[in-house]
């Protein structure tokens, strides 16, 4: 669960991964260490939400591609429900490989804001 000093007060000048607000110079500070983001409130109901979709989704047992099937040609796959979360994580994992060199911390710290940034103006309120 996230700290309620994580969300957004009218006094709160950290930058706001809210899914509109976050800039550049944002970005910057988180990646030298010299900010910490606050997630918006409103994003954190909207994430709520999406993901309430998704277990409905899950529980009804109707395939979606990547959440109750395989992926690529594993997709005709049915996963069950009690394994959608190892598939989900599986698929993070397999993404974790790379080649060339480890990214410095300021550039793991630069890209780790970015995806909560987009995904909450991505989900319909």
């Amino acid at each position: 669960m996230l700290a309620t000093n994580a969300f957004n007060s009218t006094s709160d000048t950290r930058p706001p991964l809210d899914g509109h607000q976050l800039t550049c110079d944002d970005v910057i500070a988180i990646a030298r260490g010299t900010a910490t983001p606050r997630i918006d409130a409103e994003a954190v109901r909207r994430m709520a939400a999406s993901r309430a979709v998704r277990q409905r989704v899950v529980e009804s047992g109707q395939p979606v591609y990547g959440v109750t099937t395989g992926f690529g040609d594993s997709n005709i796959r049915q996963i069950s429900a009690a394994k959608t979360a190892q598939l989900q994580r599986n698929l993070i994992l397999y993404h974790l490989t790379g080649s060339g060199p480890v990214a410095t911390v300021q550039v793991a710290r630069a890209t780790w804001p970015s995806e909560p940034t987009v995904w909450p103006a991505a989900i319909p309120a």
